[in-house]
């Protein structure tokens, strides 16, 4: 649509010069009225490629947000089988998880309690939802739901994550969650 549109507004411009060229007599209105004419044409010029810049911009705010849905949706299934080294792997080295419970409680989990956690089962799921998911720069933000089983029965659970790009990978770098009932963390390891 764009090209179509820079092409009628780049042979408009070639054969209002030609025409004007081919005259005789140039007169003064003439020539200033041919002048406004190059400007407007310039200006149509820069228009289409502002437009046409902006069409490329966007293919690579989708690519990059593909990428991040695909990073998203492979977490997300190596989280449900409990792949404890997938997820490590697409960790930030500073993540942090954050839950919140229906009742106020709020607990603050470093990584390797997440992993720690996950290591000793994988938490039946029913469903997951991707209700949002944008890519900003080098950082990703999603928004989910998901359905869980933590033994006391299906409960919804609502995510927010936060994900940073790193060469050509996406990292987790926060997850924030809200639930029915906060988790307890797991004892640490004493050496």
């Amino acid at each position: 649509m764009y090209n179509a549109q820079a092409a009628a507004a780049s042979r408009q411009c070639f054969l209002s010069d030609y025409a004007w060229k081919t005259e005789t007599g140039g007169a003064d209105e003439r020539a200033e009225s041919q002048m406004n004419q190059q400007v407007v044409c310039f200006v149509a010029s820069v228009v289409m490629i502002a437009r046409c810049a902006s069409l490329f911009g966007q293919q690579a705010d989708n690519q990059r947000e593909e990428r991040l849905r695909q990073a998203v949706e492979r977490f997300i299934a190596a989280a449900d089988k409990g792949d404890v080294q997938t997820v490590a792997a697409m960790y930030d080295p500073k993540f942090t998880n954050v839950r919140v419970a229906d009742d106020g409680g709020m607990v603050k989990l470093s990584r390797e309690q997440v992993l720690q956690f996950l290591g000793r089962a994988a938490i039946p799921t029913k469903d997951t939802a991707i209700h949002h998911l944008e890519a900003a720069g080098d950082f990703g933000f999603v928004l989910l739901t998901r359905n869980k089983d933590f033994g006391r029965g299906w409960e919804p659970m609502f995510y927010s994550l936060v994900w940073k790009k790193q060469g050509d990978d996406w990292r987790l770098l926060r997850e924030f969650v809200h639930q029915r009932s906060l988790p307890k963390p797991p004892a640490k390891e004493s050496k």
